[in-house]
């Protein structure tokens, strides 16, 4: 009878694995309960000591721990020992720091600068070892003038000192902390506004009342809900979560502006809110709308702008030759340049009032639409992504008005800045209309509308328009609200001529620019006929491309991510206050006539000699003889 063969799982090249503890044997286990290759080494890997030990159990000398990646020295059992790790490993002086405080200083409070790699530098040191006097300094420094003028209407004990001048840890966490309980104030919500009223009161500063700053009542008297809360547009806490969500996926922020009003529909909040808690994002300025007012006054508005922020004049009516599109997109690539050596790509977000044309703008920069624009405020909902290039995203974002701006200010200025809708308004429209003949030259109206009226009353005005367009309700009375709502349109559309002028410059700081004065300043002749009009806009030019800096891009495709530099400027155009678009003259000079006169006379006589050629072949051919 033949001997039985006892069958093991073969190890490493077949062998037989020689005992209990031999790696070299298969990775299953045996039948008879043996042990697979993963047992056998995780046995092997708790019988392994960390040190090499004598027979006494000691460590032997320059035998540390094998299991560990630390460069190991004589007695050394875990650890090297080195003073650095129970140091801090960066120090810095004194006097490096105050140089440091005061070149960050200098460097924030330039425009045309930008910091790089903002999160590596220790700015919470700036402002640690600071008196107050040297902390107002450095944050009006930084902050600007936006937060140096609401700085008198905050609380002296708030964050200016900060937390730990108040209430210092040894007074709250070590064993002689003399707080048993939260430190409250105020025990009852009038004990805390009497506190509020008296920090008011030592700071100078009126404390706010509840009816003043309440959009409610400082509605039409009498006015129904609706009409009420047509006014809190865009204050709601989904816009303002919309506008969070873009700042936060934002590099760049593109605050959009009315260069007819850019003060108006300025978000202080929004600039403080970057400058605290995102100091490392960057903030661009855009004056839209820039062909409704005259040359002068953008220019003075971008040299009063540009002194805080990078600001680009911008017009996004034409879609296919956008005005200040090159200087923008320019702008853009310089940003991408600078920050792509951190991310792949940037974002800018588009963020601004409603009504002031940021999809407009998208639109413009895309030469196509892509968002969703409309004349009349609220059209974005959401946010949304839109490629511009292969490295620069913009984002859209809802308009958005901040509730402190829109307490400081009355229902009139939020109506004649756009944030409502003008059928909202339902029957008091006609209230807003006092506002408008103030803002809007006489001449302008009656050139407009082809009225004339007797007085200076805004009723006066809406009956003889009425009167005019056929608008009369039951009983021949006119309809002074439909109309009125006609006239706002027009007002906030553009189509009556308007607007904001800038703070006058220092005699010094002028230098050629001509003086700018009101709307209703200008002076106007008097009217002879219907048609016979005079235009105090007359002598003042409208923007140019190069004198505002601005230059057009190419018309390649802007998706392909290339970076030609190769722009070139477009033909711009003005509208003469009529509605007729005209192209403005080239200056040529002297050889640039000749050449063209040139190839006009090479054109011609290229002309005469096809006419030669097709009267030679037309003729009948001669009969056969």
């Amino acid at each position: 009878m033949p001997k039985l063969r006892v069958r093991v799982a073969p190890g490493v090249n077949g062998h037989v694995p020689a005992s209990s503890t031999d790696v070299n044997r298969g990775n299953r286990k045996l039948a008879g309960g043996g042990r697979d290759r993963a047992t056998v080494q995780r046995l092997k890997m708790y019988a392994r000591r960390a040190y090499v030990r004598n027979r006494d159990g000691q460590v032997l000398r320059d035998r540390g721990d094998y299991t560990s990646n630390v460069p190991q020295v004589p007695d050394a059992g875990r650890v090297a020992p080195n003073r650095r790790w129970f140091g801090n490993t960066r120090t810095v002086d004194a006097e490096a720091l105050r140089v440091f405080r005061e070149h960050m200083a200098r460097v924030s409070a330039d425009p045309f600068a930008v910091v790089v790699k903002r999160r590596k530098l220790p700015l919470g040191l700036l402002k640690e070892g600071m008196n107050p006097e040297e902390r107002a300094h450095y944050e009006r420094c930084v902050d600007g003038p936006a937060a140096s003028s609401s700085s008198s209407a905050a609380p002296p004990d708030g964050a200016a000192r900060g937390l730990l001048r108040i209430e210092p840890f040894a007074e709250t966490f070590s064993k002689t902390r003399r707080r048993k309980r939260p430190r409250a104030l105020t025990s009852s919500v009038a004990d805390m506004a009497n506190r509020v009223q008296g920090l008011y009161e030592k700071d100078g500063v009126d404390a706010p009342s509840p009816s003043a700053t309440s959009l409610w009542s400082t509605a039409v008297a009498g006015g129904d809900t609706a009409t009420s809360t047509a006014l809190d547009k865009g204050q709601s806490r989904r816009i303002w979560n919309e506008l969070h969500k873009v700042i936060d996926s934002s590099d760049v922020v593109v605050q959009v502006l009315d260069a007819r009003d850019p003060l108006g529909t300025r978000s202080p909040f929004i600039e403080r809110f970057l400058k605290r808690d995102r100091p490392h994002k960057h903030l661009v300025l855009v004056l839209n709308k820039s062909d409704l007012v005259p040359k002068a006054v953008t220019a003075r508005w971008l040299q009063l702008l540009s002194r805080e922020y990078p600001t680009v004049a911008f017009q996004a009516a034409d879609l296919k030759k956008p005005f200040g599109r090159g200087a923008l997109i320019q702008l853009l690539r310089q940003y991408a340049k600078i920050l792509c050596t951190q991310h792949q790509s940037i974002s800018c977000g588009v963020v601004g009032y409603p009504n002031v044309g940021k999809s407009s703008i998208i639109n413009a920069l895309r030469k196509k639409k892509v968002v969703r624009a409309a004349p009349i405020p609220g059209e974005t909902k959401v946010w949304q992504y839109v490629t511009l290039m292969r490295r620069v995203y913009l984002v859209d974002c809802p308009g958005v008005v901040h509730v402190s701006a829109a307490q400081q200010v009355d229902a009139d200025d939020l109506v004649l800045r756009g944030v409502v809708r003008i059928e909202s308004l339902r029957d008091d429209a006609q209230r807003y209309i006092p506002q408008v003949l103030q803002r809007v030259q006489r001449a302008h109206l009656e050139r407009a509308y082809q009225v004339r009226w007797i007085g200076d009353s805004a009723e006066a005005f809406l009956e003889a328009l009425a009167r005019y367009r056929g608008k009369l309700l039951s009983g021949g009375e006119p309809d002074s609200n439909a109309v009125a709502k006609t006239v706002l349109a027009d007002y906030i559309r553009g189509r009556l001529p308007w607007f904001v002028p800038p703070p006058t410059l220092p005699e010094k700081e002028r230098g050629e620019a001509p003086e700018i004065v009101a709307p209703s300043e200008l002076p106007v002749e008097s009217v002879a006929s219907d048609t016979e009009t005079t235009d105090p806009f007359a002598g003042l030019e409208y923007p140019d491309e190069e004198e505002l800096g601005g230059v057009s891009a190419s018309d390649a495709d802007q998706d392909d991510g290339s970076e030609s530099d190769a722009l070139q400027a477009p033909a711009q155009r003005f509208s003469n206050r009529s509605g007729i678009h005209k192209r403005a003259p080239r200056a040529r000079t002297p050889s640039q006539r000749s050449q063209r006169r040139e190839r006009w006379e090479s054109t011609a006589d290229l002309q005469a000699n096809l006419r030669r050629i097709e009267r030679r072949h037309s003729r009948p051919n001669p009969p056969a003889t």
